[in-house]
């Protein structure tokens, strides 16, 4: 069965985090509405994923979308990605 996009989103975003903090940081499993932060993700962290986001998806965030409420949980990150596709198509 194959993913839905949403399901690849997540899928994505979770891999990119655990590739990102060190694996003794990460409390497995973690609920995709946990703070990123509580996995070991920092601001420049998080940077870099919101870098690696834009890249995958052919995406851009706009300044006033960069608020850290918008990149705080896999569930946000997954809708700010998804609201940004849905503007593109």
């Amino acid at each position: 069965m194959s993913m839905n996009r949403k399901e690849e989103i997540v899928l994505f975003v979770r891999n990119k985090i655990a590739g990102m903090v060190d694996n003794e940081q990460v409390d497995y499993p973690f609920n995709n509405d946990d703070s990123i932060k509580d996995q070991g993700m920092d601001s420049i962290k998080i940077v870099n994923l919101i870098v690696y986001i834009e890249q995958h998806f052919n995406i851009m965030f706009e300044d006033e979308e960069m608020l850290i409420d918008n990149f705080s949980t896999v569930d946000r990150i997954t809708a700010s990605i998804l609201g940004k596709m849905s503007v593109q198509a």
